[in-house]
């Protein structure tokens, strides 16, 4: 009778030893496949702001001379931070970090000619031999104006332009239009 009970013990502890296994291997995959979902939808959101700093510089360079736009950006990237540059090498970047790790992405412009307007919240830097003008998307707002091909580049603080004129709310931007 005591080699029976110490049989089931045994069967016991090797069937829980089993399951435990199996389900620390589904946990395992299940994490895996959750972060990589994560980073996934980040990059995709990533898309979708790069993608809207883009177009929002082709827009103004496309309206001609004159053109003043505020826009608003996203202020973080589900939830972290990330950095914004417009550079003379024809690309908008969006740059941020994930897991210790740095990301970046490239969307392209129809200009080079790009100016900062320097002030809070805008820098200017030469890296990588590539002249970079970065802003803070965390303060929402940027603006962009076309004075005579050149695009000058300022942050924002708050969604009001400072042009007299006929505008509307095309694309991110709620103040745009051309000075008269």
């Amino acid at each position: 009778m005591l080699n029976k009970k110490g049989q089931s013990s045994v069967e016991f502890l090797a069937y829980a030893g089993f399951f435990l296994l199996v389900f620390s291997a589904a946990t395992t995959m299940l994490l895996f496949g959750y972060l990589k979902d994560a980073s996934i939808r980040k990059t995709a959101v990533a898309d979708q702001i790069g993608n809207s700093f883009a177009e929002s510089v082709n827009a103004a360079l496309s309206a001609g001379s004159g053109f003043f736009g505020v826009f608003d950006c996203e202020q973080r990237l589900l939830g972290g931070e990330y950095s914004a540059s417009f550079g003379k090498d024809g690309f908008v970047r969006v740059e941020w970090k994930e897991g210790g790790e740095g990301h970046s992405q490239l969307y392209p412009i129809r200009t080079k000619a790009l100016e900062a307007i320097s002030g809070e919240g805008v820098s200017a830097s030469q890296a990588s031999n590539v002249y970079l003008i970065e802003i803070t998307p965390s303060k929402g707002y940027y603006s962009i104006e076309n004075d005579e091909g050149t695009l000058k580049i300022a942050q924002r603080y708050e969604n009001v332009g400072e042009w007299q004129g006929t505008g509307g709310g095309a694309g991110t931007g709620a103040n745009i239009g051309v000075e008269q």
